[in-house]
């Protein structure tokens, strides 16, 4: 599996890198929407997992370039700030499969990318 992972901050971004890490598990990290979008063009990922609060573009537009791009790559959010309407209205509408609240256990993260099965 291939994962982009986007996430403005660095700490944030190695450690959910590090949840998700494993074999057969490839994940791309960015640090910006424009460099997310860069490794799109370039690579072939299976699910993207995005922050939602960043300066330069929020996770929900980031998302929505993502699925205009490629719509058949899954997406995920991980936030901590699930209950923003913006982040509510992405769910609703389909745009994003599933919001994870930030902090979120590496069990529930793995879980909702598929890694872990019951």
């Amino acid at each position: 599996m291939r994962i982009l992972l986007l996430d403005d901050e660095e700490l944030m971004g190695r450690a959910v890198a590090r949840m998700l890490s494993g074999p057969g598990v490839t994940v791309i990290t960015a640090r910006s929407p424009a460099a997310a979008l860069a490794a799109l063009d370039r690579e072939a990922f299976d699910v993207v997992l995005s922050d939602f609060a960043m300066p330069a573009m929020d996770g929900v537009d980031f998302l929505e370039e993502v699925r205009r791009r490629r719509p058949e790559i899954r997406r995920l959010m991980l936030t901590g700030n699930p209950g923003d309407p913006k982040v509510k209205t992405a769910l609703e509408s389909g745009l994003v499969e599933q919001v994870l609240g930030k902090p979120a256990s590496a069990e529930l993260v793995r879980r909702a990318i598929g890694l872990l099965t019951d």
